[in-house]
């Protein structure tokens, strides 16, 4: 709607309560504006999706053509010896969501030039106005999301994409059976239209603070969770992290208040759905075992308070609200030591 209002003039117009009722949302955005409150009009988070063709039209541009992984390397030259010794903000790269963010999300979704758009020789992507999240750019209008997609950063681009076309596929040929989350339920037939909410591609990555804001249930993982019509897959790797991050752990939660579906994938198939995985186990039996048995004993050592975050206030955040009503105050005292 490009506005955007400081604290004190939400609390004004909300006048004491938590949330604006729809018609008292209507009458607020029917209200003059000041010039120091118009910003520009931005994509709903819940409508920030990325199709699975987008997907692989990156992966074949930056990661097949191995463009990124000469990113990296040249990194990973110039700073071997800090990375060598562990100096503090140093770390290998490889071509994982980490490394797409510095070299391809976050350069691309700015005004100016970048290397990046040198290797987007045909203009795929569309140049920047201002700074905003990648799916924006290249969804002006937003995209109706089938499914959340939960997972950890540190996995391969191309292992994550993997998983997400075997996904989509298995529910193409699953669809019009009693499953709850077939694409026809999620509202197409087509895999490369299937519509996926990564929150690399729909946080804005210039503004992550103030988006995803203090609360997590008023942040854009919980939009976007509650919205998906085809539920959520959790996209797992070889060391099951996404099990010891706590926003994982707050989707999971969100997940089951909400019922919405839930699957446990990898760029095997569908642990969820052990048919999904025949081939898998005839062409890699040994992996298969490794990653199922990773997977069980994952689930039976994940905690909350073990789980780790980028952001230690995001961590209490999350406690508070997935905790037992008993232990929020202690949680809040907490956080006010923070």
């Amino acid at each position: 709607f490009g506005m955007k209002l400081s604290p004190e003039r939400q609390r004004q117009l909300l006048a004491g309560a938590k949330r604006a009722s729809k018609e008292r949302f209507a009458e607020v955005v029917a209200e003059p504006v000041l010039p120091s409150e118009r910003t520009r009009p931005t994509v709903p988070h819940s409508l920030r999706g990325m199709a699975l063709g987008q997907l692989q039209h990156l992966e074949e541009l930056f990661i097949q053509s191995g463009w990124l992984a000469a990113q990296c390397d040249a990194y990973n030259t110039k700073h071997a010896d800090a990375i060598r010794q562990k100096e503090k903000g140093f770390f290998q790269q490889v071509c994982n969501l980490y490394s797409l963010d510095a070299y391809v999300v976050s350069p691309m979704s700015k005004p100016g030039h970048c290397a990046a758009r040198e290797q987007d020789r045909t203009g795929s992507v569309p140049p920047a106005t201002d700074k905003m999240s990648f799916s924006s750019l290249l969804n002006p209008h937003g995209l109706f999301v089938h499914c959340f997609v939960s997972h950890f950063w540190g996995k391969l681009f191309s292992e994550t994409v993997t998983a997400l076309r075997l996904w989509a596929e298995q529910y193409q040929r699953s669809s019009g059976t009693a499953s709850s989350t077939t694409l026809s339920t999620a509202g197409t037939a087509c895999p490369k239209a299937v519509v996926f909410w990564i929150c690399l591609f729909a946080v804005n990555q210039h503004d992550v603070a103030d988006e995803v804001g203090d609360s997590p249930m008023q942040g854009p993982f919980n939009a976007a969770i509650a919205k998906a019509t085809g539920g959520a897959v959790m996209v797992l790797d070889e060391d099951i992290n996404p099990f010891k991050r706590i926003w994982c752990l707050f989707e999971v939660s969100r997940l089951k208040e909400l019922d919405q579906p839930f699957e446990l994938i990898c760029e095997m198939g569908s642990l969820s759905r052990p048919e999904s995985l025949e081939g898998a186990f005839k062409a890699n039996p040994d992996a298969m075992k490794r990653i199922l048995q990773a997977t069980v004993e994952s689930l039976w050592t994940v905690s909350a308070i073990k789980a780790q975050a980028s952001v230690i206030k995001d961590k209490v955040h999350i406690w508070q609200e997935i905790a037992n009503p008993g232990s929020r105050k202690v949680i809040r005292g907490m956080y006010t030591l923070l």
